[in-house]
């Protein structure tokens, strides 16, 4: 009679606990969260993890690459099999405070992609991405995103590999990949079985290579689309049906053609939702014109958009408040070491420094500051489930297109640098902090504070002008950051205005601890 995976497992990981201890089998547990192990992540573990008195010798490191629970996929890095993994995982999680053990190392983790990210080296974008989705899988407050990332990479990758795609590179090795990524976080990602059936239909479809063809063939047809997790993807049928199609509150019918303010309701609470104010769609010139600002910011070049909605004033900290009483929720600013403040006319990292003591007075009605960009992404995710609609952080040309309101001066209301200072907060008359958002002249479409106050995040990568037009990349050094800070002068606030989260899916995921930046809806 055969043994069943699990048994496997269970006895590799005794026989290694037997050798060398039970400390070593602690590094194994955290080790088997990340999907990819270099030495210096299980360095990165053990220090965080075990190395207080009684914890896990250095040599344990060695000990556990080098072990047959762990194989080598490439220089310097290793991984550990998916039935070995899933009971490891279970061992961790079934110890006293387990639970909120491994949720702190996905947290590391996250911060540890960012690291590499930022330094360009270890993992391609490809393993960097997925390990970022990893890690969101066993943090709740991200799962949702990390479910609908995968759901879009695996669209984006189907219509890639349809005939006329002209795409290069093996399509058909992406659907692999992305598959055996959704089956190794399968048990993370128990709830969102729309993403789970979806995959199981793309994995039977690569066993059969005619049926293979013949759907991708299909995928070209117009209208073969349905939602998966709110996201449209390819519709794997054949039927070429548009399936699932959205509610009449997920769209709107027809462009607007002048900005329309509106609140989306919040199910069980008789106050709705933010501001929001619909946009009409068409082409403007992103950048700055020669002899004006910096050369990262040219050249300047048409970019055309679609409706969407935007907020008319940045997310406040009572709104934020709203999210946090609501989901329990915390900034990765207190869970994990403070944020940069601006303290005695600099920049300071200060450890107790969050939402709740940015170091300057704020009211409920101030911009929220000290947010992560996957904070940010955690209001964004509440705010869609509260309110049945879909919020995200806008792209740079969707940020850039409401702040200008059609105009193609400097600044939102034109050329004249003696008018800022009714539109926006910055420098001395913003007493170093925060004001209250609405305070200045709204722009041409109803928009507030779309200069100075605070730095805010977009969903896509920062890239020079001349390099790319960074629209949703998937892996780089860090999402853009749009300056506007109330405590900069005005040689940036000229080029400052207000980031807005927009009424759209903005999935990829990048960032670094925060300083003083907010976000809008």
């Amino acid at each position: 009679m055969t043994a069943a995976p699990a048994d496997l497992a269970a006895a590799r990981i005794a026989r290694f606990a037997q050798r060398f201890g039970e400390p070593h089998r602690r590094l194994a547990w955290f080790a088997a969260l990340p999907l990819i192990l270099t030495p210096e992540l299980v360095n990165y573990l053990r220090v965080h993890f075990l190395s207080d008195c009684g914890g896990a010798p250095w040599i344990s490191e060695a000990d556990l690459l080098l072990s047959d629970l762990c194989r080598p996929i490439g220089y310097e890095q290793f991984a550990i099999d998916q039935d070995v993994r899933a009971v490891l995982i279970a061992e961790l999680a079934a110890v006293p405070d387990g639970v909120q053990r491994m949720r702190e190392a996905a947290r590391l983790l996250l911060r540890y992609c960012r690291h590499l990210g930022r330094g360009g080296a270890g993992l391609s974008p490809a393993e960097l991405q997925a390990e970022e989705w990893s890690a969101m899988a066993y943090l709740e407050e991200h799962r949702g995103t990390a479910a609908r990332a995968i759901t879009a990479a695996l669209g984006q990758a189907w219509t890639a590999a349809a005939p006329g795609a002209g795409t290069g590179g093996c399509p058909a090795a992406e659907l692999a990949r992305l598959v055996r990524l959704t089956e190794a976080l399968r048990a993370n990602l128990a709830a969102h079985r729309e993403l789970l059936d979806y995959a199981a239909e793309v994995a039977r479809l690569l066993r059969d290579p005619a049926a293979l063809t013949e759907r991708l063939t299909a995928a070209g047809a117009p209208g073969a689309v349905r939602r998966v997790e709110g996201v449209l993807v390819p519709d794997l049928s054949g039927e070429g049906a548009l399936l699932d199609r959205p509610a009449p509150s997920d769209v709107v019918e027809e462009s607007p053609t002048a900005p329309t303010p509106f609140r989306d309701p919040i199910a069980d609470s008789t106050d709705p939702g933010p501001a929001m104010v619909w946009l009409p769609g068409g082409t403007f010139r992103m950048g700055s014109p020669e002899g004006v600002g910096n050369d990262n910011e040219r050249p300047a070049h048409p970019v055309r958009l679609s409706h969407y909605a935007v907020g008319q004033y940045p997310v406040t900290v009572g709104e934020f408040r709203r999210f946090v009483e609501s989901s329990g929720y915390r900034t990765e600013a207190e869970t994990g070491g403070g944020a940069y403040v601006w303290d005695d006319n600099k920049y300071l990292e200060k450890k107790d420094a969050s939402w709740r003591n940015p170091y300057f007075k704020q009211t409920d009605d101030h911009p929220v500051v000290c947010i992560s960009w996957n904070d940010a992404r955690a209001y964004c995710d509440w705010l869609g489930e509260a309110t049945g609609q879909r919020y995200g952080l806008p792209t740079e040309a969707q940020w850039e297109y409401a702040c200008r309101a059609g105009s193609e001066g400097l600044y939102c209301f034109g050329d004249d640098a003696l008018q800022l200072g009714a539109y926006a907060w910055y420098g001395r008359k913003s007493s170093d902090g925060t004001r209250p958002v609405g305070g200045k002249r709204a722009n041409a479409w109803g928009l507030h504070d779309l200069h100075g106050n605070c730095w805010e995040w977009c969903a896509d990568w920062y890239a020079d002008y001349d390099k790319a037009n960074p629209v949703g990349s998937a892996v780089s050094a860090g999402s853009a950051v749009r300056v506007g800070s109330a405590v900069r002068t005005g040689d940036l606030a000229d080029r400052a205005v207000a980031g807005f989260m927009i009424k759209a899916l903005c999935l990829e995921i990048r960032d670094y601890q925060s300083l003083d930046f907010i976000f809008s809806v």
